[in-house]
């Protein structure tokens, strides 16, 4: 067995630890530190707030309010419908990502892995509430 075969699971098992324990440390520090949080997306403005800053800002008539909440309500569904497409395409890679890392560890290091994975919450299966 030539040298890098040894040193290569050793380096990727350092890695992996090295990278759990900075996850780890930084999810400790978000929650027990104050002042420090984890940032977090602003909610979504819903079509009718989108609306009516549209209509301020741009000084619209009223028919043109009910232009636009027309294309919205045409285009809500196809939008939600790519939202949710999008997240499914994101977790099915992670999950291969996942899946192929899980193949060059042993056994022992395939369960620490595993336990190192937080668990992910299932994605709804409609779109998310709007205000």
């Amino acid at each position: 067995m030539s040298l890098r075969q040894k040193v290569t699971p050793w380096f990727l098992a350092f890695v992996v630890l090295v990278f759990a324990t900075g996850v780890g440390t930084g999810l400790l520090v978000a929650r027990y530190v104050p002042g420090v949080a984890m940032r977090r997306s602003p909610p979504r403005p819903s079509p009718a707030e989108i609306t009516k800053r549209l209509a301020a800002d741009l000084s619209l008539t009223g028919e043109q309010q009910r232009q636009v909440e027309a294309i919205f309500a045409r285009s809500s569904e196809q939008m939600d419908r790519l939202r949710d497409t999008t997240g499914q395409q994101f977790d099915a890679l992670r999950a291969q990502m996942d899946g192929e890392i899980e193949k060059i560890l042993t056994p022992a290091q395939r369960e620490r892995f595993r336990a190192l994975i937080p668990p992910r919450p299932p994605r709804g299966d409609g779109p998310p509430e709007r205000r």
